[in-house]
């Protein structure tokens, strides 16, 4: 399916590793105009190593999200180059284990990594959407609607983030810009690798993932794919998703299912 992302251009954070850099490189080949940062510009830059695009086609920049002030010099420098911004994924922020009593700071942290990143992307680009009538993606994860005593900091603020797409979204409705947001399931992005070598496990890594999708019940079987989500995202900022706005989608092989 022909997405018509040509010529568009959009905004992506995290976009160094596993769903941000899927993201961008779905949008890529469907020849949108994409700008990446991350806060490491070394390691962005080596993702990208093995992209071909046109000179024109990529940004890459060094920013983190978490800071309004790189985000507002972020979008104002997509918006030089491209000429405008038709969409912006808000993706940076890995999640932490820790449960109710986790330290003041790791509760801090993923609030500012969750709800904090994700408003300075969109206050940053809000006005440049409602000139484009563009998209915003915001990804979230399961736990935002299935509460886990291992993930008390994330799940709390992922249900926040899932509030705040839900009110963004009345807000910006009819300004014609959609607000989405997706919630990942147990996903095999370098985070699973970590995790995989620090469980001491004798078996290859691809058992190790197939073992852990077993159980957590994942009805699927298998963890997804960063380019399942990435996929899944591009379609959601194209025209051929137009008429889905203020819902979420759950991309996470059954896990948690809702009704």
């Amino acid at each position: 399916m022909d997405l018509d992302l040509h010529e568009r251009a959009f905004v992506v954070s995290g976009a160094s590793s596993g769903i941000g850099l899927a993201t961008a490189q779905r949008l890529v080949r469907e020849g949108a105009r994409v700008c990446c940062f991350a806060r490491d510009l070394d390691h962005l830059t080596a993702a990208f190593a093995d992209t071909v695009t046109p000179h024109d086609q990529l940004l890459l920049l060094a920013g983190d999200a978490r800071r309004p002030e790189d985000v507002d010099a972020i979008v104002e420098s997509a918006v030089r180059t491209f000429g405008g911004v038709h969409g912006v994924v808000a993706n940076a922020g890995a999640g932490v284990t820790a449960g109710v009593d986790a330290d003041s700071e790791v509760w801090r942290e993923q609030f500012t990594v969750k709800i904090g990143a994700a408003m300075a992307l969109v206050r940053a680009a809000r006005p440049h959407l409602v000139d484009t009538q563009g998209a915003i993606v915001l990804v979230n994860g399961v736990s935002a609607h299935h509460p886990s005593p291992e993930l008390a900091p994330v799940g709390a603020a992922r249900s926040a983030l899932a509030n705040y797409a839900a009110t963004l979204s009345a807000d910006l409705a009819p300004d014609g810009v959609r607000v989405v947001a997706v919630n990942v399931g147990v996903i095999e992005t370098a985070r699973q690798r970590e995790r995989y070598e620090r469980s001491g496990a004798t078996t290859e890594y691809a058992d190790w993932c197939r073992a852990e999708a077993l159980r957590r019940s994942i009805p699927l079987q298998r963890m997804g794919r960063p380019d399942e989500v990435g996929d899944t995202i591009a379609f959601l900022l194209s025209d051929r998703s137009s008429y889905t706005t203020g819902t979420s989608i759950d991309i996470s092989g059954g896990l948690d299912a809702r009704t």
